[in-house]
Parts: structure tokens; sequence; C-alpha cells
């Protein structure tokens, strides 16, 4: 039989494109681990969705698994789900993954990750009433989005507001990375001295692992339409 302690456990699920995960995301899961906010941490690559143009779904899973070896390495309180990115049918709405997940979790309580930038707008998504009324959110404080600032009728029912170290977290996109991905490239093939730099900005946002799996998959610059240009991969230790 289980005993109580097995059973209520609280779960911090991220979703996100992970396009590539960068160091700011498994920051974020650091700290709510380390902070006792979360008990375990469930990442959730998306799936294909039809308004962005994404890289492959596993593609992004493999990343956020390699990503996470190397940030997380120490920690047996995480996962990478494929919930999503193994699915033919692509993308799933948030309400629904939420649903699917919680069947392999039915003891434990969820809790959805967003910022707060994105409370405002969350009632419009998919099923976005019964988010608001079933789901518990980790509301990210974002500078600039104080909630006060969202009427109340946007609110989700179950909530906990959190602010983050921002020196900590850090301020990267993954649209940040494969820009200079891009550059990282068109740098190499000219053989400039600008190579070094984007380099080192690059291993500042992502880990080398990450960026070794990137320009072994050649991702970021065929979605450009470049890839023909690029006769030569460089070599990350």
């Amino acid at each position: 039989n289980s005993t109580a302690s097995e059973f209520s456990r609280k779960i911090g699920v991220l979703g996100g494109s992970f396009d590539p995960p960068t160091r700011g995301h498994f920051n974020i899961i650091k700290e709510l681990l380390s902070r006792g906010i979360v008990d375990l941490m469930v990442m959730v690559p998306c799936g294909r969705r039809p308004d962005k143009n994404s890289s492959d779904p596993e593609h992004r899973h493999q990343m956020t698994v390699i990503g996470s070896t190397i940030s997380l390495a120490s920690s047996r309180q995480f996962r990478v789900s494929d919930i999503e990115t193994s699915r033919p049918e692509g993308f799933m709405p948030t309400y629904s993954m939420m649903v699917e997940l919680q069947k392999q979790f039915p003891n434990d309580d969820l809790m959805f990750i967003i910022g707060t930038d994105l409370l405002p707008s969350l009632y419009k998504w998919e099923n976005g009433k019964l988010l608001l009324e079933e789901v518990h959110f980790i509301l990210l404080e974002r500078a600039g989005y104080n909630i006060t600032y969202t009427t109340q009728n946007h609110y989700p029912q179950r909530y906990l507001l959190i602010r983050l170290d921002e020196h900590n977290i850090g301020n990267c996109s993954s649209t940040q990375v494969r820009q200079l991905v891009r550059d990282y490239h068109a740098a190499y093939q000219e053989r400039l001295e600008s190579v070094n730099y984007f380099y080192d900005r690059i291993v500042e946002l992502i880990s080398r692992r990450v960026f070794k799996f990137i320009l072994q998959n050649r991702l970021y610059i065929d979605m450009e339409g470049q890839g023909s240009e690029f006769r030569e991969i460089p070599e990350i230790q």
C-alpha cells in the first residue's frame, strides 16, 4: 500500500517550443525546485503547431533532454515529457495537455507555469474558461506586468504568484539563440573573426552539447532557406 507521503506532490509543468531550450528555462526550474515551490518539474515540449514554423518535435524533445542532462544533472526531481511531441496530431492545447498529464499523476497537484505577461490573454486560449476554473497555475512575475493590472475576471481561480531572481534567471530567448546560430554560421563560412564572438554568446545562452546537436542537425539555417549556402559544419568539442 502507498503511504500518505507519496501523494499530493506539487508538480510544476513548464510547456513551450524549447526551440532551443535555453539556460534561462533550466534556471527557472532550478530555482523553483531549490526554493521548495514544487517537488517535481516536468518540461513539455509542444507538438508541431500550425501557427509556428518550429523545428521538428523530436529534435526539440532531444535538445530538451540534452540540456536538462547538463543543467540538472544532479536532480531526480525532473523529467521531460513526450506527451505532445510523440502525438501524430501534433500540438495539444494547454487544457487538454494538462488533463492528459493529470492521468499520469492522478494523486498529485499539477501547476502550469506562465509569466504574468501572458495572464491578460489567458482567457482567450482554447478552453480558456476551463483553464481559469480548473487548472492550478504558477505565475512568474515579469517586470512591467504586475498582476494587479489584470482584470480580476481573467485570474485563474487557483494560482501561486512567484517573483524569481531575474539576475539568476537571465534574460535570453530562443529567438535570440536562433539568430545567433545563423550569424555564427555566416561568420564561420566567411572565416570572420566574429565567429568567436558569436560562439561565446551562444554558449552563454545554451549548453555546448545543445549547440553541437544544433550544428549536427543543421537546425535554424535551413528554416530561412539558407541551407544550401553552408558547405561545412563547424566542430564543437
